[in-house]
């Protein structure tokens, strides 16, 4: 069926059909010709003369050949007029709307499955699209609700409170920074100046003790077993960052002492970030990597930094997920730059 819907087959059917019928007409009109000019015998000399009485058979051959070809192909090109019209209709308010295959020539549909194969993936990113504003903008409307609140309040003092106004202009200031680096990773819009190889030790050190004083304030320690060879094929300023959201999400929000990781293990460097405080369920460790989840409404967060950490993870080719049962920990995997020679600690950070 497919072989008949192609255009190879359909323009053969034409050749074929003009071969017929010139074949069959010069059978038919053989015993004519035998007697004399076909034409001369219908049509008067005065008419067409006689040296072009036979041209004239040849056009009118050549006219009824057009004919045929004129009709096969816009029988065999018909799909393509339909899927035109399809196309047309395809636009933001019908984003879900694809090409038809039916119809279609056999040589034209991989490039349209190609077509609405792109299609489907610019629907899907209009979608993601759609819903990050329509969170963000739920999400800012309760900080910035407060911080209207606060004004409006402390505008009536002698000696307004400064500090609450900072610490609601912090909140504020926080959830706009997530969500613009939240934008910036599911757009690949942020090309890091400085792509791997990374020390993953290094970065965790240093990430460490850019963290230690909100670390102390919390009343918390950080234990560390990072061993030097770990040498990851990634951005230096990605695994920071992404460690980063680790330690602030298990100091902010976990309990007890933090303890940080590492090993090799099939190829991959594996960071775990753990703390003494109550794991979360089985059923919800996968929703915590939602945009804007958080396990507290009243939390200060943004809900956004576990969802920027898998981002990150999975921009450098790792993964990021909870580790099952009660334990509160989180298992960071990314591809070692070179698997058979770890032992050296070379990489950036």
């Amino acid at each position: 069926m497919r072989d008949r819907e192609s255009i190879r087959f359909q323009l053969i059917l034409a050749m074929i059909l003009v071969f017929g019928l010139g074949l069959g007409g010069a059978i038919a009109l053989h015993p004519f010709e035998e007697r004399g000019s076909i034409v001369a015998r219908y049509i008067p000399v005065v008419i067409i003369p006689e040296p072009y009485q036979d041209f004239s058979v040849i056009f009118l051959f050549s006219l009824i050949c057009g004919v045929i070809i004129w009709f096969v192909s816009g029988w065999s090109l018909r799909g393509l007029a339909a899927a035109s019209r399809e196309a047309s209709n395809i636009g933001p308010t019908r984003p879900n709307a694809r090409i038809s295959l039916q119809g279609l020539p056999s040589e034209i549909r991989p490039l349209v499955e190609a077509i609405n194969g792109a299609l489907d993936r610019l629907a899907h990113a209009y979608a993601n699209e759609k819903q990050f504003v329509a969170d963000a903008a739920h999400q800012l409307r309760t900080p910035l609700a407060v911080l209207k609140l606060r004004l409006q309040m402390e505008g009536k003092r002698a000696r307004p409170d400064w500090n609450s106004i900072n610490a609601d202009l912090f909140v504020t200031e926080r959830l706009v920074g997530d969500l613009l680096r939240l934008a910036e990773r599911e757009g690949n819009a942020v090309m890091s100046c400085e792509i791997g190889p990374a020390n993953m030790a290094r970065c965790a050190r240093e990430t460490i003790a850019l963290l230690m004083p909100l670390a102390e304030h919390a009343g918390r320690s950080i234990e560390t077993d990072l061993p030097n060879h770990l040498v990851v094929d990634a951005s230096a300023d990605d695994i920071k960052e992404l460690i980063r959201n680790l330690l602030e999400n298990a100091i902010l929000h976990g309990a007890g002492t933090v303890r940080v990781e590492a090993h090799s293990e099939a190829g991959f460097a594996v960071l775990t970030v753990e703390d003494e405080g109550p794991g979360l369920p089985d059923s919800l460790k996968e929703t915590a990597f939602a945009r804007f989840w958080k396990k507290s409404p009243n939390s200060q967060g943004s809900g956004l930094g576990l969802s920027i950490a898998r981002q990150i993870a999975q921009a450098n080719g790792g993964t990021l997920n909870f580790l099952p049962g009660d334990r509160a920990a989180i298992r960071l995997s990314v591809p070692l730059s070179h698997p058979a020679d770890a032992g050296h600690g070379t990489g950036h950070c």
